[in-house]
């Protein structure tokens, strides 16, 4: 619900997922970023953590974790055209950042 940028047509996400112990979301848009909310996202002023790695729309995003580790939880994403698949660790914000 609160995953859409201000001013978005609804097109502008193409793939969410929440982690397994439900305390993050990940959002794949056509702005070659991922963004990470914490969750749940519930309004659209709620700020997220915006990467960028793909030269094209992001189309998938998954949360992986191991079976057998899983404090080594990370990201996937795959990118449109450029056909990249990028892996993201997800690190705890420092205290001063906003």
């Amino acid at each position: 619900m609160g995953v859409y940028p201000l001013g978005a047509d609804g097109t502008d996400v193409n793939a969410v997922d929440a982690n397994e112990n439900r305390s993050l979301v990940a959002v794949a848009d056509d702005s070659a970023a991922l963004c990470v909310y914490k969750f749940p996202c519930t309004k659209n002023t709620n700020d997220c953590r915006r990467v960028c790695g793909h030269s094209e729309r992001v189309t998938r995003v998954r949360f992986y974790e191991h079976e057998t580790d899983r404090e080594n939880e990370c990201i996937i994403t795959a990118g449109g055209m450029d056909r990249a698949c990028i892996q993201w660790k997800p690190v705890a914000a420092e205290p001063d950042d906003n």
